[in-house]
């Protein structure tokens, strides 16, 4: 009856508003029902009309939305594990609306995104070490980065040294998906570097390059496309020496004084890596060796085609420099294993034949183009002396602190003292090419 319907009704009532903490007196009371509560936020702390906004907004390119993006993205900061969904989607559509109002000429999103301080809010994200946020925010710069035409709005991103910071942050590289989108994000910097954009990476006065400097690490890195990423933004930074016949002394002195070592220092480490990986299909079947074999002979020649492209910088001081190191660390101790020299200073065990370390120099011979590294190769295998030895390195340089490869416990003999004149230096790198030398001259003889 009337009663029993009346009953039902309050019991549906208390259930479905106890859940909102509304007051139920009114039941009792007889006072009219009251608006429905606002939902409160579910278990992950995240707003349900927070969502709405989001998901289900008619007009997204506005001005209201984007306040709205700007407010929600305060919100939720610090990033956890609980609002981290709903922080990807709003860096996403943040990306989506400054490209849209880029490529329509709508400056009111820029304004607002500097008004409302949203790239601070953003790096904001990366200190809460969560990847899959750290890898939207990444992957939104790197939109925004690649696609902006306008050159005020890319100097925005650049400027304040938040993306530096971002570049040097110690990140979770064991996440695959997390270095990948690192990698990629270095990869469209070195697209848009330019004699102006490189100034907000380079920082003259600390004699810092953190684009430089990070983008080295991953030269020898097991994923190929992680390893060609990197040699490709070093080699687009070191054109920037001689980019468009402008030269930038500061940035030319800091790559050969500071950068230059670690960096041909990991590609000298590497080249014994894989040839040593070379050696190691004698003990495969022979259905694997041919699968294998190309895949490091190719990876081997990359690494002489990428010398070879150092050397055709043609900067002077450079390929001294690479010279320095290709053939100290590399070339002079393929030679002296061929010959039976004694091998000093070499800490990883040589596990590669005399037939592997031919295969190698002869390949030397067939890519590289440079004159005057031809005619040292060519003289050390024959035992003589090559017109344009030893390998002197510029007078300014000597005080440069030379990088270890891996491979090399302690740096042979060669004197770095820059109170050393020119002539006496020279003496000193007369007689180790001679040392070097005589062993192969007395294999030639007999």
């Amino acid at each position: 009856g009337p009663k029993r319907r009346e009953s039902e009704r309050r019991r549906r009532t208390v259930m479905y508003y106890s859940g909102f903490g509304v007051d139920l007196d009114w039941t009792l009371k007889g006072a009219k029902r009251p608006a429905r509560a606002t939902p409160p936020a579910d278990s992950s702390g995240i707003k349900r009309a927070d969502w709405d906004e989001l998901k289900k907004v008619k007009d997204k390119y506005t001005r209201a939305h984007f306040l709205t993006l700007c407010r929600l993205l305060s919100t939720y900061s610090p990033t956890t594990p609980k609002n981290a969904e709903i922080v990807i989607e709003i860096l996403r559509q943040i990306a989506e609306l400054m490209l849209w109002g880029d490529q329509n000429n709508e400056e009111e999103f820029l304004n607002l995104f500097l008004e409302k301080n949203v790239l601070h809010n953003m790096m904001e994200v990366v200190n809460s070490n969560l990847n899959r946020p750290q890898i939207q925010l990444i992957q939104t710069l790197s939109i925004l980065i690649e696609n902006l035409r306008n050159e005020v709005s890319l100097f925005l991103i650049l400027s304040n040294n938040r993306v530096n910071n971002l570049i040097s942050y110690n990140l979770d590289f064991k996440d695959e998906d997390l270095m990948a989108i690192y990698i990629s994000f270095l990869k469209t910097i070195g697209i848009r570097l330019n004699c102006r954009t490189i100034n907000f990476f380079f920082d003259e006065r600390e004699s810092k390059f953190q684009l430089f400097t990070e983008a080295i690490k991953f030269i020898s890195a097991s994923e190929s496309m992680v390893r060609t990423s990197a040699r490709t933004l070093a080699i687009t930074i070191f054109r920037l020496i001689i980019d468009q016949g402008d030269p930038m002394p500061v940035l030319k002195k800091y790559l050969i004084e500071k950068g230059a070592c670690p960096f041909l220092s990991n590609i000298s480490s590497f080249f014994f890596q894989w040839i040593n990986n070379i050696q190691t299909i004698h003990d495969m079947t022979p259905e694997m060796r041919r699968s294998k074999i190309g895949g490091f002979s190719g990876e081997i020649l990359d690494l002489l085609d990428y010398t070879q492209d150092i050397f055709g910088l043609n900067v002077p001081d450079m390929n001294e420099l690479t010279s320095f190191y290709f053939f100290h660390f590399f070339l002079d101790v393929l030679i002296a294993f061929v010959f039976d020299s004694q091998i000093e200073n070499v800490t990883v065990p040589i596990s590669f034949g005399k037939n592997v370390a031919l295969y190698v120099l002869a390949n030397t011979l067939q890519c590289f183009q440079e004159e005057k590294t031809l005619d040292r190769l060519c003289a050390r295998l024959l035992g003589l002396q090559s017109q344009y030895d030893p390998i002197v390195i510029p007078y300014h340089l000597s005080n440069v602190s030379v990088t270890l490869p891996s491979h090399i416990d302690s740096a042979l003999p060669i004197s770095r003292d820059p109170l050393l004149s020119p002539h006496a230096r020279k003496r000193r790198w007369t007689g180790y090419v001679q040392d070097c030398s005589a062993s192969s001259l007395n294999m030639i003889r007999l």
